[in-house]
Order: C-alpha cells, then structure tokens, then sequence
C-alpha cells in the first residue's frame, strides 16, 4: 500500500497547484504543477514492479507436490465449472472476502483445476492455465523487508521475474527458507524518495517558469509586485489638450493626429486618451484588463503585468499634482515582436475614468513611456462636466448631443443597440443625425432605429445585414419602403450606385407623406461581417429653413456623399447623386 501512496502527492499536489493557476493566471505555477506531475510519473515508473507486492488480497498462493502455485482468485471465480460464490460489486474479489464455506470451495475448485492443468489436457493459454499457473523451478534472486524477487521457468529455457510479498502466512518461496511471520511494514524510503522528487521538480518549475516569464528587471506576467522606481517623465516643454473635457499636459513634440490621438516622434509611440463618468472602481478594473481578454489569443501575443499589484487590489493609490488620490495602475502586454501596449487607468472619487494608453514599438523604451503615461494622469485637469458617460440600456436614450467636439454645429450624435448577432456580447453604435432639441425619436421603441428631424433634413440610421452587398441592402430597405407607404412613390426608376471598392451604394427616389413632396436617399455603408449602416436621408421641401444649407454641408461631410441642394418645388428630374 504504501508504494501506491507514494504515486499519490506529486498528482493531488499537481491538479491542486494546476487549479490554482489557471484561477489566478500565474505561470511559474504552471510549471511548478507540471513539475509535480513529471515527479508522480516519474514515481510511478519507481514504484510499479513494487504494486505486485499489493496484489496479495486478490492471488492466493499453495505449494503442492514441491511446485508453487499461484492463482488468480477473481479470474477463476469467473469459470463456470469453478465458480465458487456470487459475491459482485465495485471492489475486487479477494480470499478475506469469501465466507468459510466459500473458502473450502475455493480449495477445491482450485485443488481440481491443478489436477486437471497437471493431467495435459489443457492447451496453453487457456483460461484455466492462466487462472492458475505452476511457478515452476522457481528461484529467489532477492529478499527484502516486504517480499522476495523470485524467478520461475517459461517456456523451455525462458525465465520470468516477478515479486511476492511477505503477506502469506507461513509461506516462502522454496521449503528451504524461513516462512513470513510478521507482518510486513511500510516502504517509507519509497514514500521519502517520492516526496523528494515532487518538491525537487516543482520547485524547479517554478524557477524555469519564473526565468521565461520574466523581463528582464521586471516583473513577470500575470503577478508583478509594487515597481517604486516608475517615475513621471516631466517634458521639457508642455502642451494642454483637451478631451473629452478633461485637460491632459503631454510634450509639445507629440503630433495630434485626431481626437485624443497623438503621436510621439521620438520613441515612435501613439498613445490614447480619454475620460468616463460615473465609472465604479469594478467598471475601471474591466477596463484596465480588457487588453488580456482582447488580445490573448492573438498569434503574437506574448504575456502581461501589472505596474502594480497588492494582495487585495488592483488600483492602489496615486497622488495627482493637485493633491487629489486617485485609484490607478498600468497594465502592459506584450507581443512577440517587441511592441507593447500600455493601458494606464486612474479613477477619482467622484467617478472619473482618465485613460492614457501608449502603443509603444520595439525600438522604444518602456519606462519612458510609462513615465508619459503617468505624468498625464498625475497632471490632469478636470474640467467642469468632464468625461463621457458609459452608455448603458437605461441612459442610451438620454445621451444624445451635438457633436461640437467634432467641430460640427448642427449635426448630433445618438447612440442604437446594436442587432443581436451583431457582437458577441452586444452594445451600441454611433449615429449622426441632425440635431434637435429633445431625445430623438426610436420608432415604435425599437433600440435598433433612431431618427431626428431639424431644418428641413430628416435622418433615420439603422443596422441592417446583408449576404451580399451595400447594394442589395439598399434595395431590400427601397422595397420594403414601398411596401409600407400608403402615399404614391414617383414611378420613374432610378438607377442604384454602387461603389464595389468600398461597398457602399446609394439610391434616391421622390415621394410623398400626406401630399407634402420629400425627396429621400438611401445609404449603405459596410461594417464588415455582412452588416451594413443603412441611413435615409430625407428632404422635407416644405419644412426648410435658413439653416437648411449649413446642416446640409454637415451631412455631406458626415457620411461623405454629395448630397445635392433641393430646392423648395422639387424639379421633373432628379438632381445627380454621386457616391
């Protein structure tokens, strides 16, 4: 029994320590549980020819005439003619078990099936011979505390070795030698080698885990410790910028390239930035770890670490230049090309997100960069209504404005549920609208269709999937359009543009809403995965007003397309419409 103890702790240890890791992501771990199960096998390997010395329950040996009998209990109980009880269930049958009427049949069954086996009347190999089987000539080649390494013939000139343990009372091997009289006690060098071996192998996996996982001076992925020496990397020359009303000071060399996009010439770094309210600190957690989850199974993903990390939390305290104490870390993955991604988070209590990410490239150096990213969230400023709120089902309706941070001044921007089927786990899309005062209208409650109405220009935008293209998304929208006015559409056909280099298509058409003329367009722009952008855009000829022509250059800069200047009595033909 106890050379099957010792397979045992380098398996329950291993599963054990394999569990834990996988829960925490800590990959030295990994290997020290990997370790652990090489050590197990390895024991098992060991201690295998000893498990013969365990099979005493379920053999029973007899000396007769001078020869060595050994028989297989449970095999000959399964013999028809040599059944001897009806005992069944999960555990094996063994000589202990039997009743002593069972016993004395056992003896006999056995004691006719030597006499049979001896007579030749049997072929090798039947079920019989290998139920029981003449040791024959046997040897002792070696004796121990817990049984005796024997050897018997086979086959003519052919020897076979096995072990039997001192578990027979008043048996040995040959008449010779002193009978087992005690019984036999615990292998524990085996167990003590087992032990030896499971500690030696998961240590050693734990330092080769921890040497592959590691950077260089650095923490290694999935469980850093506190790194003091990260300071903020203060610019000779700085510049305030703006976004999403939060004042972020950068280094005046960095190159703006959109909205909250800069670029650093000098270590070839782009970084990031924005602002969230009402943000919880669960919400600013996702958000710091979102890069594991996005970018795991990419090809060139390497590994990740924290800035850093405490045994409770993973936002540890940062004093802003203001004194205010905020709730911050930096997470960085790393790819196997030497590029980086650095996300850096820092929440106020009052619920403000301040996000500075830096996509650095293989030639940049990483503290520098984390020194950018950390003196703008120590030197931030916020503004009076600062960040932009988290769209959820139950404010997505109230978020609506005008997108004066893109420079527009009649254009708003909305937000609609996207389709189910459209991400994995849903959420909601942009959409440009002309902007009016008051919610915008989600007909017939739909979350998946909004529209708004000023000067003159009405726009519905809505997603809408298609196994072909833009174009024939368009047409389905047209037809079902027809299908569902109850006014007269203009009869002429109208041809629809395709553009097939950016599969986006367009189709213009005149009707009427309650005798009053519209003039509408139909535009699809692609999203990828069969689903499209499906915007009509729709002219209320009677409804403009002096703000008609500013909102239409809007428009046409939001959707690039050139809508063409209607007039208040619609003309015989339609104005060209080109994508």
């Amino acid at each position: 029994a106890s050379s099957l103890i010792a397979m045992l702790p380098g398996l329950l240890l291993g599963i054990f320590m394999l569990l834990v890791a996988v829960a925490i992501e800590v990959m030295p771990l990994v290997f020290a549980a990997l370790g652990c199960l090489i050590a197990s096998f390895i024991c098992m390997v060991i201690v295998m020819p000893l498990t013969q010395l365990c099979q005493v329950d379920s053999w029973m040996l007899l000396r007769l005439q001078g020869v060595v009998w050994r028989v297989n209990v449970p095999q000959l109980n399964m013999i028809d003619t040599y059944r001897f009880t009806n005992k069944a269930g999960i555990r094996a049958l063994s000589w202990e078990r039997l009743s002593p009427e069972e016993q004395e049949r056992a003896k006999n069954s056995v004691l006719r099936a030597i006499s049979l086996l001896c007579s030749g009347q049997l072929m090798p190999g039947s079920t019989l011979s290998q139920a029981v089987m003449p040791l024959t000539d046997l040897r002792v080649l070696k004796e121990t505390k817990w049984g005796w390494r024997v050897a018997y013939s086979v086959s003519g000139n052919k020897w076979k070795k096995v072990w039997i343990g001192k578990a027979y009372p008043n048996f040995a091997p040959t008449e010779d030698m002193p009978p087992c009289v005690e019984r036999t006690p615990w292998n524990i060098p085996v167990i003590i080698v087992s032990l030896v071996l499971v500690v030696a192998f998961s240590l050693g996996g734990a330092v080769w885990g921890t040497m592959m996982y590691t950077e260089p001076g650095g923490n290694q992925g999935g469980t850093s410790k506190n790194d003091e020496s990260l300071t903020a990397r203060v610019p000779a020359q700085v510049t305030e910028y703006e976004v999403d009303g939060v004042s972020f000071p950068m280094d005046s060399a960095y190159v703006m390239d959109g909205e909250g996009i800069f670029y650093d010439p000098a270590t070839d770094t782009d970084y990031y930035l924005s602002a969230w309210s009402n943000v919880s600190e669960q919400s600013a957690l996702e958000y710091l770890l979102d890069p594991i989850s996005m970018f795991r199974d990419d090809p060139e993903y390497d590994r990740f670490r924290f800035e850093h990390v405490t045994g409770e939390n993973t936002l540890v305290p940062l004093t802003a230049a203001d004194g205010s104490v905020y709730q911050h870390n930096i997470l960085t993955v790393y790819f196997t090309d030497g590029t980086a991604l650095h996300t850096a988070v820092a929440l106020t209590k009052d619920g403000i997100l301040l996000v500075a990410e830096g996509f650095q490239s293989e030639t940049a150096d990483e503290h520098t960069v984390k020194g950018d990213l950390l003196y703008m969230l120590e030197n931030a400023k916020l503004g009076e209504h600062p960040g932009t709120a988290v769209i959820t089902e139950e404010n997505y309706r109230s978020l609506f404005h005008l997108a004066s941070e893109e420079g527009y001044q009649y254009i708003g921007v909305g937000y609609i549920k996207a389709p189910e089927g459209m991400f994995e786990q849903g959420g909601f899309l942009d959409a440009y609208l002309p902007y009016q005062e008051g919610e915008p209208d989600y007909p017939e409650e739909d979350a998946s269709v909004i529209s708004t109405t000023a000067h003159g220009m009405e726009v519905t935008v809505t997603m809408v999937q298609s196994s072909f293209n833009a174009q024939d998304a368009v047409e389905e929208a047209y037809e079902s359009f027809c299908a569902l006015t109850e006014d007269s559409i203009d009869t002429e056909e109208y041809e629809t543009i395709y553009s097939s280099e950016y599969d986006i298509a367009l189709k213009e058409f005149y009707h009427y809403d309650n005798l009053s003329p519209r003039y509408s367009i139909l535009y699809a722009d692609t999203r990828g995965n069969g689903w499209y952008l499906l915007a009509k855009i729709t002219y209320l000829l009677d409804e403009q007003d002096a703000d008609y022509p500013a909102l239409l250059e809007e428009l046409r800069d939001v959707y690039g397309i050139n809508l063409p200047d209607m007039e208040a009595v619609p003309p015989a033909v339609s104005s060209s419409t080109t994508a």
